[in-house]
């Protein structure tokens, strides 16, 4: 068996690759996003927050989305037209199908207590 082997180059090492800026790009694209959308009398936002806790159940653990709530916002396009907000509670749920499963299995409680923050 017979390796040959040519190499080239002035023996100094390559440069480093070039960093992109993911926190800028980002940006840069969703203002690109924004600049393709028909322009109108006000900008409309619809925000949904909330946190997971996980209920240890003695039937099986299963995950809870509670502190749930969605905020609507309205902002005139224009200086002076002014803006509007709504917000909404939205009631805790079983995060998915095998966690609703679980909670029925549970007696499908109307109270628990999770853990958050270091405390119950």
């Amino acid at each position: 068996v017979a390796v040959a082997a040519t190499v080239t180059g002035t023996g100094a090492p390559a440069p480093p690759p070039a960093t992109v800026d993911l926190g800028r790009e980002a940006v840069l694209a969703a203002a690109a996003k924004a600049a393709a959308q028909p322009v109108g009398k006000y900008w409309f936002s619809d925000q949904i927050s909330g946190q997971s806790y996980i209920v240890r159940a003695g039937t099986g653990d299963y995950a809870i989305v509670g502190a749930h709530s969605e905020t609507f916002g309205w902002t005139g396009a224009e200086p002076g037209m002014g803006q509007a907000l709504h917000a909404r509670d939205i009631p805790a749920r079983p995060l998915t199908k095998q966690d609703a499963e679980l909670w029925r299995k549970a007696g499908s409680p109307s109270k628990f207590r999770v853990w958050s923050n270091d405390h119950y």
